[in-house]
């Protein structure tokens, strides 16, 4: 189980976990036995997009299951009882911290 807490894991930071040798051999011992539901952004993160590649065939992959969903269902006692147990360790960070206050008073314009 992987939480990002601090800072982004991007869908290439995702596929390149797939090709390292270790993930590979486990993939290949428990082929068509291991199942993956991914809560994340919707841009990008889709089943249609992850089923293009090849570690797919040998996994189920699922991405954000709706609340009604049979298959959130099943997984929302275990992800309550996991979610319960990461808030012992995860710290929120204060905002004052996360967003500093800036010098600059006035209007600012952005520019894309």
């Amino acid at each position: 189980m992987f939480v990002s807490q601090d800072g982004t894991f991007s869908l290439n930071d995702f596929l390149e976990l797939w090709d390292e040798p270790d993930v590979s051999r486990l993939l290949a011992a428990y082929k068509g036995d291991i199942s993956l539901t991914l809560h994340c952004a919707e841009t990008g993160w889709t089943e249609e997009r992850l089923h293009k590649e090849s570690f797919s065939k040998l996994c189920q992959i699922y991405t954000n299951p709706k609340a009604n969903d049979k298959l959130s269902s099943i997984h929302n006692a275990g992800i309550t009882s996991f979610v319960d147990y990461l808030s012992k360790f995860i710290l929120p960070s204060p905002l004052d911290e996360i967003l500093q206050p800036s010098d600059i008073v006035g209007n600012i314009r952005f520019r894309y």
